[in-house]
């Protein structure tokens, strides 16, 4: 369903509240989104050597092409533009600053969405993945292998097929060499392979030149490859490399696109995912509590206070969910 919403409706991806990184080479966050209208609209383009460019608007009208189905295109109003020097970004005394009461930006959405990779959103989450995510726990399931006959493929090509042959296991060898032949249950092959994968994680930084050749790397993986990450942060980093090296065949684990400075609150945002999810399950149950002490309680006559009475329950009710999903922002 999310692959078919992605080719339905692109704009799906323009969420409002969050870092959308879901196109190659830019950062894309939104204020607030009303239908085609956007506010407080900031785009970071980035380039080999870093950031390229920062554009910020006050506002904006999205504009879909029924002849280009996956082009997005963004009129933009009221900006400011922050441009690198191409030969040193990171020289802020170099940076050109120009205005503009109008600028016009298009999206391509075609390559993402032939690639395949699917980044959940936090509502698409299980109760089970926010949980990993909020424990930080990078472990791969058996289930988080998503196409079995593809990774088994993936294995067996050259770089792959001779890490394979040093790092797994001999009874992990011999099951891929029995798969191939077609006589060992697939659950049997994701168990050992998310095994072998987790030692992995789990191990030293996984990151080989030879075996990374041609895999382009985000914006968050390299910095951290320069950090020479430890303890949790280095399985981060490997099951971040993983993903990048299995694209398809591999489920993204939700922190593996956030940036160290929004870990705390991506974090915070989970816990808030799922108390919100249990507390809207069980309030009907509280609800129906609250209604039968106030059956008990209030005559037939003074109806309308037990309703008045009921309102103001329910509003303080959500008006504490709507408090906590301010606090987090």
């Amino acid at each position: 369903m999310v692959e078919q919403l992605k080719v339905e409706t692109p704009l799906s991806f323009l969420d409002e509240g969050r870092f959308i990184r879901d196109l190659p080479g830019y950062t894309i966050y939104i204020g607030r989104k009303q239908d085609q209208t956007v506010h407080d609209v900031v785009i970071y383009e980035f380039g080999e050597t870093g950031p390229r460019q920062t554009v910020r608007a006050d506002s904006g009208e999205i504009i879909s092409d029924p002849a280009n189905p996956h082009q997005i295109k963004i009129n933009l109003r009221h900006v400011r533009i922050e441009q690198a020097d191409e030969d040193d970004p990171g020289n802020l005394q170099l940076t050109r600053r120009v205005s503009a009461d109008e600028y016009p930006v298009i999206f391509d959405m075609s390559d993402l969405i032939r690639s395949g990779i699917i980044w959940k959103k936090r509502a698409d989450l299980t109760m089970r993945e926010i949980a990993d995510a909020v424990r930080e726990d990078y472990f791969l399931r058996p289930g988080d292998i998503r196409d079995l006959p593809e990774l088994l493929r993936a294995l067996r090509r050259p770089p792959l097929a001779g890490a394979v042959s040093r790092i797994f296991a001999p009874a992990t060898r011999l099951l891929l060499d029995a798969t191939a032949r077609g006589t060992i249950a697939p659950i049997t092959l994701k168990q050992r392979l998310a095994e072998e994968l987790n030692a992995l994680i789990d191990g030293p930084v996984i990151y080989d030149p030879e075996i990374f050749a041609g895999v382009e790397l985000d914006q968050y993986v390299q910095p951290l490859l320069d950090q020479e990450p430890d303890g949790n942060a280095r399985r981060r980093l490997n099951r971040m490399l993983l993903e990048h090296l299995f694209p398809l065949q591999l489920e993204n684990h939700y922190l593996s696109h956030v940036g160290e400075n929004e870990m705390q609150s991506a974090r915070m945002a989970l816990i808030l995912e799922a108390s919100t999810r249990m507390a809207l399950s069980f309030s009907c149950f509280a609800f129906t509590l609250l209604g039968v002490g106030l059956g008990i309680r209030i005559h037939r006559r003074e109806s309308y206070l037990g309703m008045a009475m009921a309102l103001v329950l329910v509003f303080v009710f959500y008006f504490f969910i709507i408090l906590a999903d301010a606090l987090v922002s």
